[in-house]
């Protein structure tokens, strides 16, 4: 099978032909059709969690996708031959990853895909929808709160902020300027530019001084530390890229993504009664990977980007 993979650490990814994978007990083979690339995927290739789990090599990267069951494991029960699904790999280790022909998954981390959803559509949902809603939960956001979300345009972004627009939240979302109109669709109340003047005093002055919720989407450990300090005694931070600073003040949660079949079908509920929209979604075909990684690396990607196979 062809498969977009990466020889070493830090090497430039290329499409190379691998053997096609079989299924173990509870998995099963995805021919794919579409797969999402998310800034943990270029992470990944440069080794940033080299030290915290292992990784198969040569490195095929992708985290999740949309596709056609093509093979089962032994008690595979609930899925098929010819299901059309969608999901993450859910494996416990990197390196046999979405960003190919097919992929091996973990049942847990499949769900039916909806026949109202393209392939792109599908595939842009797990990783960036599951982050989102695992954000707002973190940070409890209900009616009347004030919620800021920082890199609110990407892909977890979108989810996040319509989520918490749904449970009644006023969304303060920061993104470049060329973003607001975006965000300002998906229910963001205020929209802020980080590259204008202080954002920690432009925060301020828009929150009226105080935030029920921090999601920290983009920028280093620095920003959110200025950032936390608006969050009152009590608030919550969430962040699936800095871990909240060590504070007795806040209750700060580190988000690390865990893709599951009724989160996947939650979220397809609500796309399905219109309480959310899907992100903005450019595609790429799967020769063109490196170029999605080099945008996916510059950190300026509105919505989703997608392989198609």
């Amino acid at each position: 099978m062809r498969a977009y993979a990466h020889g070493s650490f830090g090497e430039p990814g290329s499409v190379h032909d691998i053997d096609v994978p079989h299924p173990a007990a509870h998995e099963v083979r995805i021919r794919v059709v579409a797969a999402s690339v998310n800034p943990v995927d270029w992470k990944i290739s440069k080794g940033y969690l080299k030290d915290f789990i292992e990784h198969r090599f040569p490195l095929i990267s992708g985290q999740d996708f949309a596709g056609i069951v093509d093979a089962v494991g032994v008690d595979v029960r609930d899925l098929k031959e010819g299901d059309e699904v969608f999901g993450s790999h859910g494996q416990q280790f990197i390196g046999r990853g979405t960003h190919a022909e097919y992929v091996i998954a973990n049942t847990m981390a499949v769900a039916p895909k909806p026949v109202t959803l393209a392939g792109p559509q599908a595939a842009s949902i797990p990783h960036a929808g599951v982050c989102g809603l695992m954000c707002v939960d973190a940070v409890e956001a209900g009616p009347g709160d004030t919620i800021l979300i920082v890199g609110a345009a990407g892909g977890v972004g979108s989810f996040a902020v319509q989520i918490a627009v749904a449970r009644g939240a006023r969304v303060i979302a920061v993104a470049r300027t060329v973003n607001h109109e975006y965000l300002r669709k998906l229910g963001a109340a205020i929209t802020l530019d980080y590259e204008r003047g202080d954002l920690v005093e432009s925060v301020r002055e828009t929150s009226g001084g105080s935030l029920d919720g921090l999601i920290h989407l983009a920028g280093d450990a620095d920003t959110l530390r200025a950032l936390s300090a608006l969050v009152p005694n009590g608030g919550m931070v969430a962040s699936p890229v800095v871990a909240p600073m060590d504070d007795p003040r806040i209750r700060g949660t580190r988000i690390a993504t865990q893709v599951t079949r009724e989160r996947l079908e939650q979220l397809v509920s609500w796309i399905a009664d219109g309480t959310l929209v899907l992100p903005e979604i450019r595609t790429f075909k799967l020769d063109e990977a490196r170029a999605a990684f080099q945008e996916s690396e510059a950190g300026h990607v509105r919505g989703k980007l997608v392989l198609t196979t």
